[in-house]
């Protein structure tokens, strides 16, 4: 395990908000189940109550610990080529305040080297969220990053940013209660 990783998920058992590359733009991210950690990602962004996150995962194989209701597109859009974040109807065993205020979750496979072997590590979700204040808009590199920020996370992970065609948000589908899916952002 590369010591960057080891810290991060260390940072990430302790309840801590780290700075980390993703396959899509830098996120500012922590355990999902831990809701101090989360609150202090919504004080550090300014970021408003009810504002779901996405959340980060390895695999689909998580799912069923952390979805009421498997739907069946579900697997063929989360396993897309591109970053791909899915909102599903209903979520359970993480904090509420990851979640919509209608139950609902969302969730991305990782497709960075750095993500991938920090959540099979880990073995929960991990929130991700833009590295930026809400308002502002979202850095497409480190060097972008507002330094205030990046001195409010407790761990900030050195990684050379992996070249990727993205770098941008991904995008977001939304599966509805009777299966149906409404694309949210390309």
């Amino acid at each position: 395990m590369s010591p960057h990783v080891l810290n991060a998920l260390t940072a990430l058992r302790q309840g801590q908000v780290i700075l980390y590359p993703t396959e899509t733009v830098w996120g500012i991210g922590c355990d999902a189940t831990h809701e101090s950690a989360i609150k202090k990602i919504m004080r550090l962004k300014g970021r408003q109550d009810g504002k779901p996150f996405i959340l980060l995962i390895e695999s689909v194989n998580i799912l069923p610990e952390y979805l009421a209701k498997i739907p069946d597109n579900a697997i063929n859009l989360l396993n897309s080529s591109v970053p791909q974040t899915v909102i599903f109807p209903e979520g359970k065993n993480v904090s509420p305040l990851a979640m919509g205020s209608d139950g609902s979750i969302a969730f991305r496979i990782a497709k960075n080297s750095f993500c991938m072997e920090l959540l099979k590590e880990f073995k929960k979700p991990i929130v991700s969220t833009s590295a930026n204040f809400s308002g502002k808009s979202t850095p497409k590199s480190f060097h972008e990053i507002d330094p205030l920020l990046i001195s409010k996370v407790d761990y900030v992970v050195e990684w050379e940013y992996e070249n990727s065609d993205y770098q941008k948000p991904s995008g977001i589908v939304k599966i509805m209660d009777d299966g149906s899916v409404e694309v949210i952002r390309e």
